[in-house]
């Protein structure tokens, strides 16, 4: 995953961004990836993203905590 650099919030993704990110994945390798999600599928794999990674509660995944939690 990358961490765009958004406005003011240079390497830190929010749920929008972070959705943005999705679905750009999504867009970018059709190839392997047949199916497309829907809003519903996208809210819960946002929701678990940001539960699990935003340790600080900020509400935004920084690319330290983005790395804390691949370990």
């Amino acid at each position: 995953m990358r961490l765009m650099v958004c406005g003011s919030n240079i390497g830190e993704l929010d749920g929008h961004e972070l959705g943005m990110a999705l679905m750009g994945y999504e867009l970018y390798d059709q190839e392997e990836m047949q199916h497309e999600y829907d809003l519903e599928d996208l809210e819960e794999m946002i929701d678990h993203a940001m539960a699990e990674d935003d340790k600080d509660g900020n509400g935004k995944i920084s690319w330290a905590e983005y790395l804390e939690s691949q370990v």
